[in-house]
């Protein structure tokens, strides 16, 4: 029988309805009830999962943060060894959902499945899809074939890696996906079948402190004076999410080689929810011209987690603008 613990961090699969304004109120319960009211007798899982319990945050979302997540990653670690853990489900609100599962996987080490998941509805409302992904991650993390494939999403059926999951709907039920690739498996009446086993991101150490690292937007007559500023304020990196291929306006060019002046690593990023940036266009503002300022590619990631990734390897001492380079080339 697989040990498998199922931590809860809040969001909207943890929410109650607040009586007095009707309101949702996420993260009001606890890890304890919402297993409590999922029916694991209909997969099967009673006979072969143990299930163990944390109820670590009760939070909405958006009050998640990067020193909870290095704390939730400690207590894993600490469950692993201390209580032979073979996996874990991370239940967390969508909102940044997808911001952890990245940071997460950057730092997990362990070979024992990490799954998380949310849901879109509360478990309050009748067509909550809250116990039915419980479940499905739970069968996710039991699985022998999800071992050695890094942190994964599983929602509404569907399992992506942390790599390329991300939210796609502000409310459906089928909340999340993977644009540049897709979902790599399913689960189906109980059972977990994968399509394809992911490259696996490379993993870090750091400490409990990350680098101040931000994102620039890049819009049609933006004031990019707010690069000047989030330099002056001490920014270690700043993520541009350019136009289409890695372009960007003119000042905002002349800002970006100001910042990169200064020491500041800048790292280009696409607005396009598919595609990578690439160094085609010759003209001034496109990202060949950014690359021979010194700025790096992106390549295909989301200004979200390029942010995170730059942030780790900042954090893990590799702070050489060639070697930034060479890990964002890797994945």
């Amino acid at each position: 029988m697989k040990k498998i613990a199922l931590i809860s961090t809040g969001g909207t699969i943890a929410s109650k309805v607040d009586e007095k304004t009707g309101k949702l109120m996420a993260g009001e319960q606890t890890g304890e009830e919402l297993l409590s009211k999922c029916n694991l007798n209909s997969k099967g899982l009673c006979n072969r999962v143990q299930v163990v319990v944390r109820s670590l945050y009760q939070i909405p979302s958006n009050q998640m943060s990067f020193e909870k997540n290095i704390n939730l990653f400690k207590v894993m670690k600490q469950m692993a060894a201390e209580e032979n853990c073979d996996g874990f489900v991370v239940t967390h609100g969508t909102d940044t959902l997808e911001e952890s599962a990245y940071f997460l996987s950057l730092l997990w080490d362990l070979d024992i499945p990490l799954v998380i998941t949310g849901s879109q509805y509360s478990p309050t409302e009748n067509n909550t899809d809250a116990f039915h992904n419980i479940t499905n991650a739970l069968i996710v993390a039991s699985s022998d074939d999800s071992r050695g494939l890094g942190v994964l999403v599983s929602f509404n059926d569907r399992i992506f890696t942390a790599r390329y999951v991300t939210k796609i709907h502000a409310s459906n039920i089928n909340g999340f996906g993977a644009p540049r690739n897709g979902p790599i498996g399913i689960v189906d009446e109980g059972h977990v079948h994968y399509f394809s086993r992911p490259f696996l991101n490379k993993t870090y150490r750091i400490g409990d402190k990350l680098p101040n690292v931000e994102i620039i937007k890049e819009y049609m007559d933006m004031d990019n004076s707010i690069i000047d500023y989030y330099v002056s304020r001490g920014a270690s990196g700043l993520i541009v999410e350019a136009f289409g291929r890695g372009n960007t306006t003119l000042g905002t060019a002349e800002r970006i080689k100001s910042a990169i002046e200064k020491g500041v690593i800048v790292v280009i990023t696409t607005s396009c929810p598919d595609g990578e940036v690439a160094p085609v266009y010759g003209y001034k503002g496109g990202l060949n011209d950014l690359l021979m300022m010194g700025a790096i590619s992106g390549h295909d990631y989301t200004s979200k987690k390029a942010r995170i990734k730059l942030m780790v390897l900042l954090a893990s001492g590799i702070t050489n603008k060639n070697d930034i380079q060479i890990e964002f080339d890797k994945n």
